[in-house]
């Protein structure tokens, strides 16, 4: 199966981790994430990405609307919301995600944009 070729649980851990981790640090985004509990949000992520490798697609927008419940609100930019997806894509790619799974998750979480970007007035 697609998650045992990543590592399983391990993989999705590592995932999560890498993603949490590295949108800690990105200038962009890192401050909206200095409050936001790391475990649940990894949860999250991690059972969107389980439900998308086991080919679950109803599961995945809950779980991945879940994981980023914190930043609804927030008023992210398109450019922040970008850095994100940009996130996403070295870590998933970083644990061997093949290509056309990987873009499949990326437009399930695009389908969040409206959630987490700020309207952008007229």
């Amino acid at each position: 199966s697609m998650l045992a070729d990543i590592g399983g649980a391990a993989g999705l851990h590592r995932a999560s981790d890498a993603f949490f981790t590295h949108a800690r640090a990105h200038p962009a985004v890192r401050a909206y994430f200095d409050a936001i509990d790391g475990p649940s949000m990894q949860a999250g992520i991690e059972d969107a990405l389980r439900a998308h490798l086991e080919f679950e697609p109803d599961q995945v927008p809950e779980a991945l609307s879940r994981a980023h419940a914190a930043l609804v609100g927030k008023g992210l930019s398109n450019a922040e919301f970008d850095a994100l997806y940009d996130i996403y894509h070295e870590a998933l790619s970083d644990i061997g995600v093949p290509g056309g799974m990987l873009y499949g998750f990326l437009e399930a979480f695009e389908d969040l944009r409206g959630a987490l970007v700020a309207k952008q007035p007229a």
